[in-house]
């Protein structure tokens, strides 16, 4: 029985080869499924990167109103290349913040999951979780650097490849920088405390944006001179290799200590990190923030408490949820900031400026509203809860709808009263076209509360055509168009103040406003 020696030798088992030749697979798999998910997003963010170039010239074309006659404000010092001037730090501190926000170390649910409980070594995780942090860090910073990049070239009218470059070097070290100080910042639980300093550095900027125009307004030679100097210098490639270098050096310490320190990253935080640049990515991909939590701010209980007393119940919810919700600062502060840039840069309060401005307003007040009315109208089950009728939680949303779409409409109706751009305007036509724009907002808003999600790879793929794929664009955009056509009135009687509104016009409008009006008549 035993085996003669002619024979061919049994095949030898060997476990080790076989587990090798495994992960060998799979990490090839692993690396392949990477570099597409990363083939995608580069592919998204070329194409997003060109549709946001466009809409920056058309904005700067908007914005300089050449070729139309637009209105001579003494308070008007600055030109366009001032704001630019302003947005290089604001554009890195929101990059930082981006960073604060999404971890920026983080781990997958489902790695989360099987590995966070487990005794082992998470350096397996932490290590690729640290790599991709820096990458979305110095992404993010080219993205916005190309961006500022691009705006600078097209207000200055030059071009100039080598300030390009080191331009969007800067960016990318600052945006490596960023990341990496998230992360100390992460493992050592202070994100709180750095969005605090992150929001007040905003105010600071805002509010210097401010001092500096009130001292050109008061003459004060030193401020233009500053100004004139920081422009001309921002076209010098010297300035941007000086900027480069304090970028480096500054990175590469966060960089070294945020590895240091990775290791003591809690697993509760990958797992944020994880969840949130996940609900990003969705938010992303479906156009729909929806998904995305915020932070909870600080809650006012006293003040909101005396706003809402004496109201009814149904009114009462709807306030509190607008008022601790912060939901009526978006559309405010929009309004302040066109407000101020309009009274300080030249050329800028032209007719196109205005009407453009005020279709975004809608826009943005439209979509807060929804959010102040998605619990109640998505939810019917809160009327019960709250012993309404449904009829009157419709009427209560409505009425909070119009109210608060009055308030904002109302206070750009003053600015723009102040700045001279309504005096050859009717008052009773303007009234009318900003009571027809509330209560059209109203029913726009709560449409919006109302549309369910979407899969975008089922409605691509019905789309036979060009024509039928934009016809089922503007159909899932229907909402958001309703919000900036209800003020049809209001860009006429901005484009041309002293001729009458047509009645189609008004027509539109009056079709806008219906379902809100059906809803308060009862």
């Amino acid at each position: 029985m035993n085996a003669s020696p002619g024979l061919p030798s049994a095949t030898s088992y060997d476990p080790r080869e076989i587990l090798r030749r495994v992960r060998s697979a799979r990490s090839f798999s692993e690396r392949f499924d990477s570099f597409s998910d990363i083939y995608v997003w580069v592919l998204a963010a070329i194409v997003a990167l060109t549709y946001l170039a466009s809409a920056l010239y058309g904005t700067i074309f908007v914005l300089l109103g050449e070729g139309v006659p637009h209105l001579e404000l003494a308070s008007a010092r600055w030109s366009l290349d001032a704001v630019v001037l302003f947005l290089l730090p604001v554009l890195l501190l929101l990059v930082f913040r981006l960073m604060l926000y999404l971890g920026p170390n983080a781990v997958g649910p489902q790695q989360a999951d099987w590995w966070l409980p487990l005794p082992a070594d998470r350096r397996v995780l932490l290590l690729p979780a640290w790599r991709r942090a820096l990458g979305l860090g110095a992404a993010a910073g080219i993205f916005l650097g190309l961006l500022w990049a691009l705006a600078l070239f097209a207000l200055t009218g030059t071009s100039s490849p080598p300030l390009l470059l080191w331009a969007v070097g800067f960016f990318a070290l600052a945006g490596l920088g960023s990341a990496a100080a998230a992360g100390v910042l992460q493992g050592a639980g202070r994100q709180q405390a750095a969005r605090r300093f992150c929001s007040a550095g905003l105010r600071v900027l805002a509010a210097s944006y401010v001092l500096l125009w009130a001292a050109q307004l008061f003459g004060m030679g030193a401020a233009d001179a500053g100004q004139v100097a920081w422009q001309q210098s921002l076209l010098e490639v010297g300035l941007w290799m000086i900027l480069c270098s304090g970028a480096l050096a500054a990175a590469v310490p966060c960089i070294l200590w945020s590895s240091r320190r990775l290791a003591g990253t809690p697993g509760a935080a990958l797992r944020e990190g994880g969840l949130r640049q996940q609900q990003l990515a969705g938010a992303i991909m479906q156009a729909d923030a929806r998904g995305v939590q915020l932070d909870a701010g600080r809650r006012r209980n006293r003040g909101s408490g005396r706003l809402a007393r004496g109201l009814p119940v149904a009114l009462t919810v709807i306030v509190l949820r607008c008022v601790r919700g912060g939901y009526w600062k978006p559309a405010l502060g929009f309004s302040a900031a066109i407000l101020v840039l309009l009274l300080s840069v030249r050329a800028a309060a032209n007719p196109l400026a205005l009407a453009g401005a005020l279709a975004i307003l809608l826009v943005v007040l439209g979509t807060s509203l929804a959010e102040v009315l998605r619990p109640t109208a998505t939810q019917p089950e809160l009327g019960l809860m709250l012993g309404v009728a449904r009829s009157q939680m419709e009427r209560a949303m409505t009425v909070v709808a119009v109210g608060l779409s009055l308030a904002v409409l109302g206070f750009w109706s003053l600015g723009l009263w102040g700045i001279g751009a309504l005096v050859e305007a009717t008052w009773w036509a303007w009234a009318a076209a900003v009571l027809f724009a509330a209560l059209g907002l109203a029913s726009a808003g709560l449409a919006h509360a109302r549309r369910a999600e979407r899969d975008w790879e089922e409605i691509f793929a019905g789309a036979a055509n060009e024509m039928s794929l934009a016809a089922v664009l503007i159909q899932q955009a229907w909402t958001l168009l309703r919000a900036a056509a209800s003020g049809a009135a209001l860009y006429v009687l901005i484009l041309a103040p002293a001729a009458a509104v047509p009645w189609g016009i008004w027509a539109v409008c009056l079709l806008s406003a219906a379902p809100s009006l059906k809803k308060i008549a009862g």
